[in-house]
């Protein structure tokens, strides 16, 4: 028995259960409850994001602040990687005919916030893989965070996009979540971030109406939290984050233990999955 297979089973004492979201969601609790330290770096990334978000609000530089409760409608705060909520963020706008001082202070703050939350997300990511990723997984993985962070704000230039266009716009952009879902746990695994999407898109055909429901439980919880006054972006990234996180590791744990099965089934030789993302190998 390998050392992965003890990670799915007989180390955590789980029941192996079809794949689907209150599973995965359970799955997910039940490991961070026998292993508490896995909320540890994300809450320690919420009380940053809170205190940039408080030095933010008092800095002479122009904030936009995210009231996602005065509108009166419900959000769906997803961003593919873990994190929590964030209440300010700074317009390219505001950027212009700053002078070197604030400049650096604005993008201090921003890079400060940045590094709390993919660190976090690293360290969560490699504990609930079981410490079997290397510590240059890092760089990729601040990278690819940087990747989806610019993507996410040119989408937020047509965000205000309304009627068949926008619906269409929000629709397509779900669809792309759902084939996005395992980007940043098939990147701390050991993929590259190119490779890493192509592969997360094929393992979560067959199972995306399961995977669409895990993005609108999170990406739901994070804005409810996130809407708490004061202490949204703690509580975000504490009690929402890390059960992204070790959902990702264990929707991905059982769709390669799936086609290994299927695989193995099909050759009738022993089950095998690809060692490059260290999910599972029964040789």
């Amino acid at each position: 028995m390998s050392d992965r297979t003890a990670l799915l089973g007989s180390e955590f004492g789980e029941e192996e259960r079809e794949l689907s979201v209150w599973s995965t969601l359970w799955t997910a609790v039940s490991r961070i409850r026998r292993d508490p330290g896995l909320v540890v770096p994300f809450f320690f990334a919420g009380v940053v994001v809170t205190i940039v978000d408080y030095l933010r609000l008092r800095d002479s530089v122009p904030v936009s602040v995210v009231d996602r409760m005065g509108g009166g409608g419900i959000d769906i705060t997803y961003l593919i990687y873990p994190t929590g909520s964030r209440t300010t963020t700074t317009p390219f706008g505001a950027l212009v005919d700053l002078t070197v001082a604030p400049l650096l202070t604005t993008v201090g703050l921003e890079l400060t916030a940045f590094l709390a939350v993919g660190v976090a997300g690293w360290l969560t990511l490699s504990r609930a893989l079981g410490n079997r990723t290397k510590s240059a997984r890092l760089f990729p993985y601040l990278g690819l965070l940087a990747l989806l962070h610019v993507a996410f704000r040119l989408l937020g230039l047509v965000g205000t996009i309304g009627g068949p266009v926008g619906l269409l716009l929000f629709v397509g952009t779900l669809a792309v979540f759902v084939r996005v879902f395992l980007v940043p746990v098939l990147v701390v695994a050991g993929d590259d971030i190119s490779a890493a999407f192509g592969r997360s898109a094929r393992l979560t055909r067959g199972y995306r109406w399961t995977v669409f429901g895990l993005v609108l439980v999170v990406g739901l919880g994070t804005f409810a939290l996130g809407s708490v006054s004061l202490v949204g972006p703690l509580l975000s990234a504490t009690l929402v984050a890390p059960v992204h996180a070790v959902a990702l590791v264990v929707v991905a744990e059982r769709i390669e233990k799936a086609e290994g099965t299927e695989r193995a089934e099909r050759t009738n030789q022993p089950e095998r999955t690809d060692r490059r993302a260290g999910f599972r190998s029964d040789t």
